[in-house]
């Protein structure tokens, strides 16, 4: 699956979220995880002082799903 995950992810204003780009893409090819499975294990895992970053991490698992799913169409 081809996914621009770095251009997403500086549109997003954070090149680290790259990672979380392409892990949204991979969801596509594996339906047993959803974008909601990572996001609760996201949030049961980042420390409190981190928590303010979820917002962002969750846009990126979207927007790289949503783009994978545009090019698999």
């Amino acid at each position: 699956i081809l996914v621009p995950c770095n251009e997403i992810a500086e549109e997003l204003g954070d090149k680290k979220l790259m990672n979380m780009v392409a892990i949204g893409a991979l969801l596509t090819a594996l339906p047993e995880v959803t974008v909601k499975d990572i996001e609760k294990a996201l949030e049961g895992h980042l420390p409190a002082r981190h928590k303010h970053l979820l917002p962002k991490n969750y846009e990126a698992l979207r927007r790289g799903f949503e783009a994978a799913q545009r090019v698999l169409a």
